[in-house]
């Protein structure tokens, strides 16, 4: 069995595949609300795959005030992007860049079916975002799930170790 990457929906590939389906996602944790992913690739990888969980690294960032960071990135990648240049020429504020990530947390947590994600939403612990929102160029952007790691109910928690 295969233990690469998972499957892909759209534009969402899910990030490990063996027994279940899972997708990890790092949180600063100066929030309980994370985002997850497109809220139609969720659902469409709970019902092909009979669930999806979520592998969630929360920790505290350390932000590149001085702007060196940023500086050094970009070198890297070959210089600063079309979107950036876009963003400057219209004068937004640059997004502030995290230079290190310090864990506190795992949490693995699973949706077993479409009902109980949709449960979840009723019962406040899941919400959508970015509904409605554009792209920076102008096209729809995708409905996203967010879901708050302190109220999620103890049956969908695999497993939660807190340093």
């Amino acid at each position: 069995m295969d233990c690469g990457g998972g499957p892909t929906f759209g534009n969402v590939t899910f990030d490990l595949q063996r027994n279940f389906v899972w997708d990890q996602k790092s949180h600063v944790s100066n929030n309980s609300w994370a985002p997850l992913n497109d809220a139609e690739a969720i659902r469409n990888c709970i019902t092909e795959y009979n669930g999806v969980g979520f592998l969630v690294i929360s920790g505290e960032a350390v932000y590149d005030e001085d702007g060196s960071f940023r500086e050094w990135h970009v070198d890297l990648c070959g210089g600063e992007s079309d979107y950036s240049r876009r963003n400057r020429d219209r004068g937004a504020p640059r997004r502030r860049r995290k230079k290190e990530f310090i864990p506190n947390r795992f949490l693995a947590f699973r949706f077993e079916s479409t009902d109980e994600l949709q449960r979840a939403r009723s019962d406040g612990w899941v919400k959508g975002f970015q509904e409605g929102m554009r792209n920076s160029d102008g096209s729809p952007r995708r409905a996203k799930v967010m879901v708050n790691l302190d109220q999620i109910p103890d049956q969908s928690i695999i497993n939660d170790l807190r340093r």
